[in-house]
């Protein structure tokens, strides 16, 4: 069975599934993907940014930090509200 075969059997199972189930349906198949995404990291292709902010200067540095602890509020804050939809 090729994947575009699968896929279409998948996406007609789930096409069965009562309304009120697909909340928890959704959960699984998230938690699933995450789960495989963080799997396919190798350490390598992560350390080849090692080091990479050890020339930056302490303004620049501090800008970046900011900048992530501003997107993660808010990328955290559509993602309760995206989750909080379905229950």
């Amino acid at each position: 069975m090729d994947s575009s075969q699968l896929m279409a059997q998948v996406l007609q199972e789930v096409q069965r599934i009562p309304v009120e189930r697909l909340p928890e349906v959704y959960r699984l198949i998230h938690a699933f993907r995450l789960q495989t995404e963080t799997e396919t990291h190798s350490p390598n292709s992560i350390m080849q940014f090692a080091g990479s902010w050890s020339n930056l200067s302490d303004e620049t540095y501090a800008d970046l930090i900011t900048d992530i602890e501003t997107r993660r509020q808010q990328a955290f804050s559509e993602r309760r509200m995206h989750e909080t939809r379905f229950d």
